[in-house]
């Protein structure tokens, strides 16, 4: 009864329901206006996303290699791959004699505990080639740290850095500088 009644008004009036062309044309251009003034805050926002994804890899990776150090009370290995940076990739084993290729040949070795593969967006500076833990959680080395930064599109982040303190545990902060 209703629906008939509203019909009839619309018929009666002479007017047409709906969306005109100029209607369109207008609320289109302030969407496009919009979506343009977001680019800019998206794409610092996806680029401080990647470091702080990579911050939270690394840093589980060393929390990972002290727990099983405390647990198995023996050293284990936090490797980067190869001779280049930490973003290239690393494993964490409880052999200091494997490298990147022994744990991700398709052959798992049971020492390979963990495996990252590489980060291709972000740089990580500093650190050692390997982080050693004993087994009693402590490093080998002191005062190991890392800063990472975004490589992608020159985009503005800020860099996290992650600090092992005296009882090695890493600490991720919001300093450091990227070049």
């Amino acid at each position: 009864m209703v629906v008939a009644t509203l019909q009839a008004n619309v018929i009666r009036a002479g007017h047409a329901t709906g969306v005109t062309l100029v209607e369109l044309v207008i609320t289109m251009a302030v969407a496009a206006v919009l979506v343009a003034a977001a680019i800019p805050s998206y794409t610092s926002f996806i680029a401080t996303q990647r470091v702080k994804t990579s911050s939270y890899e690394l840093y589980g990776s060393l929390l990972y290699a002290r727990s099983e150090a405390l647990k198995r009370n023996a050293q284990v290995f936090v490797i980067r791959n190869g001779a280049g940076t930490w973003a290239n990739g690393w494993i964490v084993s409880s052999l200091s004699t494997r490298t990147y290729t022994d744990c991700t040949d398709g052959a798992m070795e049971a020492d390979c505990l963990k495996v990252q593969a590489p980060i291709t967006t972000v740089a990580i500076a500093g650190g050692t080639a390997q982080v050693v833990y004993g087994g009693n959680g402590r490093t080998t080395v002191q005062g190991i740290g890392y800063t990472l930064c975004d490589t992608h599109d020159g985009a503005d982040t800020t860099p996290r850095s992650i600090a092992i303190d005296l009882t090695g545990r890493p600490n991720i902060s919001l300093t450091g500088t990227c070049t």
